[in-house]
Parts: structure tokens; sequence; C-alpha cells
């Protein structure tokens, strides 16, 4: 949606009042630290690579060769082997950009994000099956190409496909669990899920902020956008104004402000973003009071385009604790294959043969969780966005409104 709304504003038509002195040296600012701040500076910073180093074109078959995208169907994996087939050979290729042309305007497309979701769920689904069958490489395979088809998005400038990427992460993190969960791996198999969430998560590092980076071109395009295309987009997410609303939009100095107030917050949303966890949740935290004070001031563009900062904050973290809690459980079964399934007394004592520090937890800065619940059982846990510790409880699709959980990463085996 925000593609489209931003956009529109590339037809032909009269465009607003030229930005003041103080907004172009904001956009020189930005320029100068090598960003773009147009869809058309956008599109070419997002750099596409050599044609045999781009895993695009084969996810693209892949997502044309998925004859069923029910991934609750029993013959889900058994119907779309040639999918399954593609998306292994995509996953060799280390690089990916798909074809959107962010300078096209409302014409862009993105097609891509979700065949995405849809082949995450396929190679989770074909990761737990082959567990059950014992085939253990197969399922480590699986799971690693989950991660690495997630990875093809992390250089995508935008905040939707950034969100698609780390839901893509949570299945393939769930696929592990899944697996581990009917069969242990090897020692070879474990050390490259190691490897694979560890890669994931370096180059997850600093993504969303690139994402914000693409938003505020796409955003602060609004404000030079024909009047008559802006109030059409705005209409579509329940905005009604006028046309000739936004003719004498632009010639206050509200309009200005407006600018100006935009591309100072969106420096604070990439600042933000760029922090390490939880201290760019708590950057975010300040965000509703800055909307607010955006609509109490009458800024009609920032008022209604800013995007949900704390909301994308808060799922990355979401899925970083997922992942992270998927790296602790790989190294506690390294420990049990080694010391006779006897698992590890607590976490620490897997530093440093089996981790080169215990992951924190997101939320709150503190180690992950981790308890025994029987001599083969084991739970390793986030506190959540509630900040809370509610013991390694987990979550149920019945469960009441208001009902306490954790981010729980359980192997019973």
């Amino acid at each position: 949606m925000m593609l489209f709304l931003v956009t529109n504003g590339c037809g032909k038509g009269k465009s607003g009042t030229k930005p003041s002195a103080e907004i172009e040296a904001k956009l020189a600012a930005i320029r100068q630290v090598g960003e773009p701040v147009t869809p058309a500076e956008l599109n070419q910073w997002y750099v596409e690579p050599p044609a045999a180093e781009n895993a695009a074109p084969l996810y693209a078959q892949a997502f044309a060769a998925l004859v069923s995208e029910d991934a609750d169907s029993p013959s889900f994996v058994e119907k779309n082997q040639k999918a399954l087939q593609l998306l292994h050979q995509a996953a060799t290729r280390t690089q990916c950009r798909f074809p959107t042309d962010f300078k096209a305007g409302q014409k862009a497309s993105m097609p891509h994000l979700a065949r995405i979701k849809t082949c995450a769920k396929l190679l989770a689904q074909e990761a737990t099956l082959n567990a059950r069958k014992g085939k253990m490489d197969l399922a480590a395979q699986s799971v690693i190409d989950g991660l690495r088809l997630a990875r093809s998005l992390e250089a995508e400038p935008s905040v939707i496909s950034q969100l698609v990427r780390i839901a893509a992460e949570q299945i393939a993190t769930a696929g592990l669990e899944q697996a581990l969960n009917h069969k242990g791996f090897s020692e070879i198999e474990l050390a490259k899920l190691k490897s694979a969430f560890e890669d994931a998560e370096r180059g997850g590092t600093g993504m969303f902020a690139r994402a914000f980076v693409g938003e505020r071109c796409l955003t602060a395009h609004m404000f030079v956008a024909p009047s008559p295309e802006v109030a059409e987009s705005l209409a579509l997410i329940g905005q009604s104004f006028s046309p000739s609303f936004f003719d004498n939009y632009r010639k206050s100095s509200t309009n200005q402000a407006d600018y100006a107030f935009c591309l100072d917050q969106f420096k604070n949303i990439i600042e933000a973003a760029k922090l390490p966890f939880p201290e760019c949740l708590e950057s975010a935290s300040q965000w509703t009071a800055r909307m607010s004070d955006a609509k109490s001031k009458g800024y009609v563009i920032s008022g209604v385009m800013l995007p949900p900062l704390s909301k994308a904050l808060e799922r990355s973290a979401a899925r970083l604790a997922e992942m992270r809690a998927g790296q602790v459980a790989i190294a506690v079964e390294r420990s049990r294959l080694a010391h006779g399934v006897v698992l590890p007394i607590g976490l620490s004592s897997l530093v440093p043969q089996y981790l080169n520090a215990v992951p924190t937890d997101p939320f709150d800065g503190k180690p992950l969780r981790y308890k025994k619940k029987s001599p083969k059982a084991y739970v390793v846990y986030s506190i959540g966005p509630d900040r809370q510790d509610d013991n390694g409880t987990l979550a149920k699709a019945n469960s009441p409104p208001g009902t306490k959980f954790d981010l729980v990463f359980m192997v019973d085996r």
C-alpha cells in the first residue's frame, strides 16, 4: 500500500510547490551520505547482481511451478516436487534482486512476496516430512534453504518486504523445531544449521533501517506528486481529501513544515532501526507521541504516511528471538549428541564449545531462558513483546484473549 500511495505521483500533472531551502538542504544531506531521495534513485540504489549470481529468476520459476498453495493439504509437498527442486536450486545462489521497478509508480509489482511465504511453508513441511522418514540430511537442507529463501529479501528496501522476510525466517525456524521433535541431527548437519542461522541473523542486521530509507523516498515523493493523484491515493486508505485541498495545502506554510517534519522523523526512524535490541525498542516507544504531534499540527502527509515503527521493530525482535532460540537448540543438540543424550544443566555450560556466548533476548537484553522439562525435553524461550517472564508458557491457538505467554522453542524427543 505504501508503494502504491506514494508512487501514484509519478504520472503527469501539476506538481506541488517547490521545496524550501531548508528542505532542499535536508535532501542534499541525505544524498551526501549515499542514500536515495526519489523513487528513481531508490530503484538504482537497489543494485541488481550479475545474472549468473541472481537467484530471483530461479525463484520465479519455482513460484510459477507451484501446483497447490494450500499448506494445510496432506499432499502439499507431494504435489509441489518441481517447485521444491527449483527452490533448492535457487538457494545455491548467494545474491538476489527481484524485478520490482521502484520508479514505475503504481505499476510497480511485488507478487513474489506472497509466493515467498507459501514456499517457506513448503520447505518447512518438507523438512518435517523428511524428519519423519529419518532423512535428517534432507531435513536439514530444507531448513537451510528456507532460511536462504527468506534472505532473498534482505536487500529489498521496503518495510513489507522485510516483514515477509522475518515471517519466512520464523517459518524456517518452526521447521527446525518440528524436525528436532522427530529425530536428532548428526554433528555435521547441526554444524551446517548453526552456520545457516548465524548467517541469517547477520544478514538481517540493519535491513529495517534500509527499508525505512526506501519508504522515505516514496513518502517524500507525496509532497511533489500531482494533487488529484495524491487525493485519490489517500482515499484508498480511507482518508478523504479533495484535489483542491492539496492545491491549497501545497501553498501553505504547513505543507513545508510537514515536509521538514517528515524528513526529520524518517531520520529518527532510520537511526532507531540501526540500534541493537532492546535499545531500538525503547527508542521506538516514543513514536506514538511523535505521530500525535504531527496530527495535532495538521501535518496531513506525515500524519497518514509515516510507517508504524514500533510494530515493525517489535515483529523483528520477536522473529530474532525465535531464531536465536533455534540457535541455542542447535547448541543443546550438539552437546546432547556428544554426551550421550544428557541435557546440559544450563546454557552457560555450552560456552565456548557450542556457543560463542549465550544469545540475548531482544526484548530485555538478558540471556535467553532455558528450562529442562524432563530428562529428554527442554524449552528455550524469550519473554516476548509483553516483557514479562511467563515461565516458558507456550501460546495456544484456543487461548482466551489476554493470556500470558512467551516465545517458546520446545524439543521433546
